[in-house]
C-alpha cells in the first residue's frame, strides 16, 4: 500500500515535470523557432510572440547574411482583415522591422517572407505567428 502511494506520487511529479517542460517550450509567450536552409547552410532564428509590456511599435529582427531580404505580413487577430506588408530593412547582418503597437490584449497575427537571390525561401511551416501585447 505505502509502495503504491510513492508511485503515485512520483508519476504524479513525472507528469507535472513534463507539462512544466512542455508549457515552457511551446507556450504563446516563447518565441517561434524557426530554422531555413538555404545553398546547403542552415539557419535558425525565432520571432516574438509577446511584446512584454514594452511600449511603441515592436521590434522584429532575425540574423540572416546578406544575400536574404525579407517582408513580414500582418493583420490583426482574430479578423478577416485585408493583410499588410512591412519590408524588412538590413543593417548589417541583421533585417529587422517593427510591428505595430496595440492595446492591452491586442493581437496581431503574422508571418515572415524570406527571399534570397530572387527566390521565396520556405519556411517549412505554415501557421502564421500570433504576438500578444500587454
Amino acid at each position: 500500500m505505502k509502495l503504491k502511494k510513492v508511485l503515485l506520487w512520483a508519476l504524479a511529479v513525472i507528469i507535472s515535470l513534463g507539462a512544466m517542460f512542455y508549457q515552457r517550450m511551446t507556450g504563446p509567450t516563447y518565441p517561434k523557432k524557426f530554422e531555413v536552409s538555404y545553398q546547403n547552410e542552415d539557419f535558425s532564428f525565432s520571432l516574438p510572440r509577446s511584446n512584454n509590456g514594452r511600449p511603441g511599435d515592436y521590434p522584429v529582427e532575425i540574423q540572416l547574411p546578406e544575400s536574404f531580404s525579407g517582408k513580414v505580413i500582418w493583420r490583426l487577430f482574430p479578423t478577416e482583415n485585408p493583410w499588410e506588408t512591412l519590408v524588412m530593412e538590413r543593417k548589417g547582418d541583421t533585417l529587422s522591422t517593427s510591428l505595430p503597437h496595440q492595446p492591452p490584449a491586442g493581437k496581431i497575427e503574422y508571418h515572415l517572407e524570406l527571399i534570397a537571390d530572387g527566390k521565396v525561401i520556405a519556411l517549412n511551416d505554415d501557421t502564421n505567428v500570433v504576438i500578444r501585447f500587454r
